[in-house]
């Protein structure tokens, strides 16, 4: 991949691995180094992704991740608790380490729910629900509490409990589990009034999650989508055909199948 970054910025970004008790002076050495990495034209596209976000550097993500990297291996701990979320990428940063670090069930558990808080857009989300690697190692914990996520009455909670049904437990043993919790949260939704809202989130990840699931579990999302029992409106409901025709990985005759089922 072409280097993105300075050499300089390289050896800047390495010197996180070694601290050992994270204070405001490794925070403000980050935040010059983040005002360093910034990419204008990057900032400039990445906006336009972001609607209603305005503080933002424009640091790439291949550049968030390999800071996160080397805070993690540093103290994470102690950089979680100098967070002040005044920035997009300082948050961003703090979604990537909350995934990275180690401890038990219920340290990494508190650590992810004190970052729902901070998401205020789609790419804090995702970035944060795919990148929580605990759960390769507390599946059932984290299952349970995204089931809760997806009761909250913040739709950024449930947008995240959705995302990380989606990243990590999109398959056989889960999916009757995950169709339930997506028919809960589609039937709280309100009526969809064509705005870029939380809720237009929602339902965006309600069509990807169902989507995926047509690809991996091909027999249950079949069931779920055709059937008459599915509650997604028209609206999310024509967007997971959408999602799911424009797969790749959909053979022909479904998406002609697809095709049929879409609502007027």
């Amino acid at each position: 991949m072409r280097e993105i970054i300075s050499p300089q910025i390289q050896a800047d970004i390495r010197t996180f691995s070694s601290v050992t008790a994270w204070n405001e002076n490794d925070q403000s050495r980050l935040l010059d180094l983040l005002s360093a990495a910034a990419d204008e034209k990057y900032r400039k596209f990445h906006s336009g992704l972001l609607p209603g976000v305005h503080n933002l550097l424009g640091v790439r993500m291949p550049v968030l991740r390999r800071i996160g990297k080397e805070i993690a291996r540093g103290d994470p701990q102690g950089f979680l608790s100098c967070c002040r979320r005044t920035l997009y990428e300082e948050t961003m940063l703090e979604g990537i380490v909350t995934g990275l670090i180690t401890g038990s069930s219920e340290e990494c558990v508190v650590a992810a729910e004190r970052f729902l808080d901070g998401i205020t857009n789609w790419a804090l989300c995702d970035c944060f629900a795919g990148g929580l690697t605990q759960i390769k190692k507390y599946p059932d914990i984290f299952f349970e509490h995204a089931g809760k996520w997806c009761l909250s009455s913040n739709w950024w909670h449930v947008r995240a409990g959705l995302v990380v049904m989606l990243s990590w437990f999109c398959d056989d043993s889960h999916i009757t589990s995950v169709f339930e919790r997506c028919s809960s949260v589609a039937a709280r939704l309100p009526e969809y009034d064509g705005m870029y809202t939380d809720t237009y989130y929602v339902r965006m990840a309600l069509a990807w999650i169902t989507a995926e699931a047509w690809v991996k579990c091909r027999s249950a999302a079949y069931k779920y989508v055709t059937g008459t029992s599915c509650p997604f409106d028209a609206w999310t409901y024509n967007k997971t055909i959408q999602k799911i025709r424009e797969s790749f990985r959909v053979s022909t005759e479904d998406k002609k199948l697809l095709l049929l089922y879409k609502k007027t």
